[in-house]
């Protein structure tokens, strides 16, 4: 998935919901969008390891973070319902 193609899918919703990231579909987990960071090819300072696992290319990532306590820490599984 792109930027662009994530901007044209977020373009249908109402821009003030909130926005949780579900993760692992057999295990529904929510979390909050902890960060949007674009990281460079080699541009990761605090990695001291020959972790090879960053992108050979410029690649937004986008971070997870808890989920507030009034909520449920799992994800709905119709959060997989559709696809881009």
């Amino acid at each position: 998935m792109t930027v662009q193609e994530l901007i044209d899918i977020l373009s249908d919703f109402d821009s003030d919901l909130e926005v949780r990231i579900a993760l692992q579909p057999t295990w529904p987990l929510a979390a909050t969008v902890e960060a949007v960071t674009e990281v460079k090819p080699d541009s990761d300072s605090d990695s001291d390891s020959d972790d090879d696992s960053t992108s050979p290319a410029p690649t937004v990532w986008i971070a997870a973070g808890g989920v507030p306590w009034s909520e449920s820490p799992y994800a709905p599984r119709a959060a997989w319902n559709d696809t881009y």
